[in-house]
């Protein structure tokens, strides 16, 4: 892969990551505003068909019962939607990161080159040339990664790539553009397992990892806008320095 395409395919997946994460984000800004339309719209159409229906009294009764056990579900969306688009943006941020280390070391292979892991014999068959092998190596190395924490997978782009990401904050907004909050991104994933794999109940894993006192083990984490607009700001801050990191390496590298 040459310079000029790697950069292309990074600025690609860059592309592909804000236009996904920044749908979630306007659904999680403009969510107020469209609940209240929903509830407008069904308090129409139901007073509507009780004005115009010739119901009897106790059928408006039981019209007018359902109307507010509807207005009442909407209420409730965003203890579902909020969750949900927290998921949608750590899944779009893993996507991206998974594609940046593949076409990096696609870019250039060297740090792989004394993996132990052996390749089956069913793989290099299967494999037309060597570009074709390479895909499909890079594609385990990524399968793999993503059953290691996140703060493993990001800190793959410094220990294996070395494309010289910060970890800690540094003085001067120049320093600070390779900064990635390292520490807020692996919790907003703890945070994302709890939803998918525990109702979102806080359990000792989070705690331990974390070091969080205002939870208790048991109780339920509740994500809300403010929430979701700081998540939001934390990847970002860090796709754009992996992105800018990830460029200048490319464009650093000495071909041999």
């Amino acid at each position: 892969m040459t310079k000029s395409n790697a950069k292309k395919e990074i600025e690609r997946q860059y592309s592909l990551f804000w236009n996904g994460s920044f749908n979630a984000f306007s659904l999680n800004s403009d969510l107020e505003g469209s609940l209240k339309y929903l509830k407008l719209e069904n308090e129409i159409a139901i007073k509507r068909h009780i004005s115009n229906s010739g119901l009897t009294e106790n059928q408006i009764i039981a019209s007018e019962g359902y109307l507010r056990d509807e207005l009442e579900k909407i209420d409730q969306y965003p203890k579902t939607i909020t969750p949900m688009i927290l998921v949608y943006l750590t899944s779009t941020f893993e996507i991206f990161l998974k594609s940046i280390i593949r076409i990096l070391l696609k870019f250039n292979p060297d740090p792989i080159k004394n993996n132990d892991k052996k390749i089956p014999l069913q793989t290099i068959l299967a494999s037309s040339d060597l570009d074709e092998l390479l895909d499909l190596i890079l594609e385990q190395i990524t399968h793999d990664l993503g059953y290691k924490n996140i703060s493993e997978q990001i800190s793959y782009l410094n220990t294996k790539i070395n494309i010289n990401l910060s970890f800690k904050k540094l003085k001067g907004l120049t320093a600070n553009r390779r900064f990635i909050n390292i520490e807020e991104i692996q919790e907003i994933f703890l945070i994302r397992n709890l939803i998918l794999h525990n109702g979102g109940i806080v359990n000792k894993q989070y705690l331990n990892l974390t070091n969080r006192k205002e939870y208790e083990e048991g109780e339920k984490i509740e994500v809300v806008k403010d929430d979701i607009q700081n998540y939001f700001t934390t990847i970002f801050q860090g796709t754009s320095a992996i992105s800018r990191q990830s460029k200048l390496y490319i464009k650093e590298f000495k071909i041999k």
